[in-house]
């Protein structure tokens, strides 16, 4: 049985994922065609978090690498949901085949 290995264009057959936009804090430049899919901090691992308080409404953004223009994703960048809601991302960690990050984003105010 052959494994699929790559992961880079996932998003292009999983119900959910939504357009968003990446600005890194670095630039201030905003990415409006970054593809993510949006999750709940409980479904994290538990050590996913270890070092973060994370609060019950803070959520997940899952962004392909494929779709992003900044080679990295960093603590405090920002993502704009499809509704033009705000996050600040609090913990940013790439995947372990470097196809996906996966962010814990708090909402702004």
């Amino acid at each position: 049985m052959a494994y699929i290995s790559d992961y880079s264009g996932d998003h292009a057959f999983i119900d959910g994922v939504e357009t968003v936009t990446h600005t890194p804090i670095a630039t201030g430049t905003g990415d409006s065609s970054v593809e993510a899919l949006r999750g709940t901090v409980d479904q994290l691992p538990p050590t996913f978090s270890d070092s973060l308080a994370v609060m019950p409404d803070d959520v997940v953004f899952i962004l392909w690498n494929v779709t992003l223009t900044a080679t990295r994703v960093e603590n405090k960048d920002q993502i704009k949901d499809s509704d033009n809601v705000v996050y600040q991302v609090r913990l940013a960690r790439e995947s372990s085949d470097g196809s996906q990050w996966v962010c814990v984003c708090r909402k702004q105010v």
